[in-house]
């Protein structure tokens, strides 16, 4: 990526937060409506770090909304999307054609239309000579969820703006998707709002029509920053993201799966996690917030089997599969053991904690760009958990009863 296309992530945060601020207040009062924008063009770059994820580029009449949005993880990939415009600004019908740039040309893309009606979308996804067809109740006024298209939240954005009110909750569908997912969109002040997915807030700064001019998801579990600009080349950006990936320096997976197998004396112990990278952003305080429960990893929620009972940091671990979690601040760490198992990450239940065990804490060296756990046998019986990421590591004895 080029140094023009992201602001300093802090920078961005800040102007997002102030303009947070000017809007607080006991209550919001709803934004008066406005009228329909005229044909208009502009683009977007989505980056977690110091690397762009996607780029989008769109077109919008009154009665249109057409882009092609890129995005390179887990593979490079093209979508091309036509979406037809209702006058009060929400979406009749949607057609996405979707080609995987790195996939030899003769590979046919899938083609995807969704009709939304009042309470129902009927919804056909084709591929060569492959047809699907579904009909999945998504509520009225559904729109349609592209991945990495951020002028589709912002069609919903303007829309909630020009019907006057302050809060809405709408169901957003992707083709495929057995079911939509929910957004909120709520005022916070004449220049931003909060928008809530699936993925959890991000704080968006938009115009007096409600285009999104610059989204903070430090908040959520994703962490993206969108900036906005008027205009982008995506096909060229996206045929240099499949020649890079081709060479093989794609982004790939973001956060990939990995596992750790170890045997202490006669106990298989198997660690199953996510591993997300630094991509130059500070871990503690911002990628992992303090005083609150992380998942250990990224995406689906780690998980730990033993097959034989554990002492971990002193305390008793029976035989069996658990998930782990943890608890930063600046007082120290904590490893929780938790005996829920299978669910994502962000679903935590502390009524279902088996324990909080204290964890060690000193400076990693060398730093670790990505999150890394290990299982490091040191004698009959015995071992240590080790946790790094950045610059800090965090350790916690183990032996086997």
């Amino acid at each position: 990526m080029t140094a023009s296309f992201v602001r300093p992530l802090a920078a961005l945060a800040l102007a997002l937060a102030a303009g947070a601020c000017r809007g607080s207040g006991t209550e919001t009062p709803a934004p008066t409506p406005v009228a329909a924008p005229q044909s208009e063009s502009a683009a977007f770059v989505v980056t977690i770090g110091t690397d762009t994820v996607s780029v989008e580029r769109y077109t919008r009449t009154a009665t249109t909304l057409t882009g092609e949005v890129v995005t390179r993880t887990p593979r490079t990939t093209s979508r091309a999307y036509r979406a037809q415009l209702r006058p009060d600004g929400s979406v009749s019908s949607v057609e996405v054609t979707t080609r995987v740039l790195s996939a030899p040309p003769s590979t046919p893309p899938a083609v995807a239309t969704i009709t939304f009606g009042s309470d129902t979308a009927a919804v056909r996804i084709a591929r060569g000579d492959s047809v699907q067809n579904q009909r999945i109740a998504a509520g009225a006024n559904a729109f349609p969820q592209v991945g990495g298209s951020y002028a589709l939240y912002e069609q919903a954005i303007m829309h909630t703006r020009r019907a006057g009110t302050a809060e809405s909750r709408l169901r957003f569908l992707a083709p495929g998707a057995a079911q939509p997912g929910n957004v909120q969109i709520r005022t916070l002040g004449a220049d931003s709002i909060l928008l809530t997915t699936l993925a959890g807030p991000a704080t968006v700064r938009i115009d007096t029509a409600g285009r999104l001019l610059a989204l903070s998801g430090l908040q959520s579990t994703q962490k993206f920053i969108v900036r906005r600009l008027p205009s982008l080349d995506v096909a060229a950006l996206g045929a240099s993201y499949a020649q890079r990936e081709a060479a093989g320096s794609g982004l790939g997976t973001l956060s990939p799966r990995d596992s750790v197998r170890a045997t202490i004396g006669g106990a298989n112990i198997v660690i199953d996690y996510g591993r997300p990278l630094k991509r130059g952003r500070r871990v503690l305080g911002e990628v992992v917030p303090l005083d609150q429960v992380w998942r250990t990893g990224a995406n689906a929620a780690t998980g730990l089997r033993t097959d034989r009972d554990l002492v971990i940091g002193g305390t008793r671990v029976p035989a069996g599969a658990y998930t782990l979690f943890s608890l930063p601040s600046r007082d120290g760490w904590k490893l929780i053991v938790n005996r829920q198992t299978g669910q994502w990450g962000t679903e935590y239940h502390p009524e279902q904690d088996l324990a909080r065990i204290d964890l060690q804490s000193r400076p990693a060296s060398p730093a670790a760009e990505q999150f890394t756990i290990r299982i490091d046998p040191s004698g009959a019986g015995a071992g240590t958990l080790r946790m790094l990421w950045d610059d800090f590591e965090l350790s916690a004895p183990i032996e086997v009863r």
